[in-house]
């Protein structure tokens, strides 16, 4: 457990690094409604990773609902 507690603070720790580097560069306000939509949703996947390294990805996820269309589009 304690090797996952230091992969949490490394993860954290460059999280901070790049919000401190790209602050600077947002200036407008919608800029950064957009980047922090981009930016906690990655942040908490990359938490969520490192303590359930099996979690299924995004891929996996949208199989099932893209599953009944690709059977519509490649009928053979």
């Amino acid at each position: 457990m304690n090797l996952s507690k230091t992969h949490i603070a490394v993860v954290t720790l460059v999280a901070i690094g790049m919000l401190l580097f790209d602050w600077r560069g947002l200036t407008d306000i919608r800029t950064k409604i957009a980047y922090f939509s981009l930016y906690i949703p990655g942040f908490t996947l990359a938490i969520l990773l490192i303590i359930y390294p099996n979690l299924p990805g995004p891929v996996q996820w949208m199989r099932p609902l893209f599953a009944p269309l690709a059977k519509l589009l490649f009928k053979s």
